[in-house]
């Protein structure tokens, strides 16, 4: 069986990249568009790995992040943060 990694990112190049990277690697990739849908798909798949991006329309990654570590199925789940700001 594959291991799962959910992608939540509001910019659809880099989910694109990533996807295209992690399927050429051998895993099953989903996507999420925001922290919403984000936490949505990881209740329902339950994955290996989640990466995400800080800043996304409506919640941000770090909201979602502590969504994720409080919730007793997903507080397992490795979490990397992927971000394009500038600083």
């Amino acid at each position: 069986m594959k291991k799962k990694i959910l992608v939540v990112d509001d910019d659809p190049n880099v989910r694109e990249y990533l996807t295209s990277l992690f399927e050429d690697n051998g895993y099953e990739v989903h996507v999420a568009v925001d922290s919403s849908q984000g936490f949505d798909k990881a209740k329902k798949i339950i994955p290996d790995l989640i990466t995400m991006d800080i800043e996304m329309p409506g919640e941000w990654g770090p909201r979602l992040y502590r969504k994720l570590a409080t919730d007793d199925a997903l507080k397992a789940v490795p979490v990397i943060i992927i971000s394009g700001l500038e600083g």
